[in-house]
């Protein structure tokens, strides 16, 4: 390997110089600085060689560092990058394991009551993320629930599946709708009368219901007239104290509420998903 060479592999060859000669220290290599006859002379100088013997020393280990013992550098980097891979795994299995146990025996010291005490007052303490943690936590329940969309080909299986499924329910379906509809045809002269008792009480059912709901439409255009009220005359800030004010006072109730809303987030955006297919 010729000195040009040596001079441009020279920060890839560090490692392996260090691994060839141990007694050359961090600052003998700054000093060789990708100069040969630098390296040529350190070791001369550490290992008691005469020049020719280190020119010979240095040149062997080049040659076998250009002819092949780059891989080996490269695999022994690889090798050693493992180890430390393992090492620093174990040790946050080992981190992992005593927090565990800890938690593990916070839960076994403490009644429920105790538990519910410090968690009341951890909600209290910070409301908004409270219930933050609690919207999270309804997103990632359903979406576990629903088998888990992230995973591409576990997602791809479980759609064929579905639409076989799918496809079976819906010939079963109609099967059953057309025996049912003759059976009916053939019962609708027995049950004339009640039918018609239930046309009358269907009718009925219905203006009482027409009633109903527009009372409460119009129950809910007042409440929605206060509610726009209520937010024209509040700015963000307001906004945000009267949301930590009704947290602290309610603070199961809030998350409650977060909880429950990240669940129809996520069941509204599933059944979006599915809608499709029928």
């Amino acid at each position: 390997m010729n000195s040009d060479v040596f001079a441009g592999q020279w920060q890839q060859m560090r490692g392996s110089v260090r691994s060839w000669w141990g007694k050359l220290t961090d600052e003998d290599l700054e000093r060789v600085g990708g100069e040969k006859d630098k390296l040529v002379g350190l070791i001369q100088e550490r290992y008691g060689q005469t020049k020719e013997e280190a020119e010979r020393e240095v040149e062997r280990r080049l040659n076998e560092y250009g002819s092949g013992g780059m891989a080996a550098d490269l695999k022994s980097r690889a090798t050693n990058f493992g180890a430390n891979v393992s090492n620093r795994a174990a040790e946050a299995a080992q981190r992992l394991s005593s927090s565990v146990d800890s938690a593990r025996s916070y839960f076994q010291d403490r009644s429920l009551d105790e538990l519910t005490t410090d968690l009341v007052a951890l909600i209290r303490k910070y409301p908004v993320g409270a219930c933050l943690v609690g919207l999270g936590l309804g997103y990632i329940v359903t979406k576990s629930v629903a088998g888990g969309d992230d995973f591409d080909e576990a997602a791809e299986d479980a759609e064929e599946r579905r639409k076989s499924l799918m496809g079976s329910v819906r010939q079963k379906y109609r099967d059953t709708r057309d025996a049912a509809r003759n059976v009916a045809e053939r019962r609708m002269d027995e049950y004339a009368g009640v039918g018609e008792k239930l046309r009358t009480g269907a009718s009925e059912l219905g203006a009482t219901v027409a009633n109903k709901a527009s009372e409460a439409v119009d129950r809910l255009s007042s409440s929605v007239g206060s509610a726009q009220s209520y937010f024209r005359e509040r700015n963000v800030d307001d906004l945000t104290g009267d949301l930590r004010d009704v947290i602290r006072k309610y603070p199961i109730y809030s998350c409650a509420v977060a909880l429950g809303v990240g669940l129809l987030g996520k069941t509204m955006m599933s059944s979006d998903r599915y809608s499709s297919d029928w």
